[in-house]
């Protein structure tokens, strides 16, 4: 709310990884791009809706992905 209020908003030093759900219709994919491409972030694109990949059947295929992000970070560094 802030950033599309005109608050700027600090980006991370640090690399950051956004996962954003395919079907969300809380925050629409363009959006997350949107801000993925702003803060500079790996943007991951998800099956299912706005919660789905944390707390849905696939929650253990996301946190598999994001760890093979990470480490993909570290390996960088």
């Amino acid at each position: 709310r802030q950033a599309r209020a005109g608050v700027a908003c600090p980006v991370a030093a640090a690399p950051t990884l956004l996962m954003a759900s395919a079907d969300d219709t809380d925050v629409p994919p363009a959006v997350s791009t949107a801000l993925a491409t702003a803060l500079g972030a790996s943007l991951l694109p998800l099956p299912g809706s706005h919660v789905g990949p944390l707390l849905g059947r696939q929650a253990a295929a996301a946190a598999a992905q994001a760890v093979e992000w990470l480490n993909g970070v570290a390996l960088r560094a």
